[in-house]
């Protein structure tokens, strides 16, 4: 059973997703939430997240784009899962469960 949601890390970039970037740290902001803010301004530095990243979930595609949220779920048994949420709907979604 999930008893916690922390460790929150949002990765986003000055590039073509700028503005799903913005929205998704807007949002975070609004709900109050306790995250790290990663922002990546170089165009090479941003390709070597996505591709260093994407090494920590082999069962999903390749990150291609920012920006994406990830985060430890903490279970009852002390075991701990680390996440990640893909894009600003899904983050969008997600803040009211990671929040609160």
């Amino acid at each position: 059973m999930v008893v916690a949601k922390a460790n929150l890390n949002l990765y986003t970039a000055l590039s073509d997703t700028a503005l799903d970037s913005l929205a998704a740290k807007n949002a975070l902001d609004a709900a109050g939430a306790d995250y790290t803010h990663l922002h990546y301004v170089d165009s090479a530095q941003q390709a070597d997240v996505l591709a260093a990243v994407s090494t920590w979930y082999p069962d999903k595609p390749a990150l291609t784009a920012f920006p994406f949220l990830v985060y430890d779920e903490r279970h009852d048994d002390y075991s701990t899962v680390r996440k990640i949420i893909v894009g600003k709907a899904a983050i969008l979604g997600a803040v009211s469960d990671l929040v609160g």
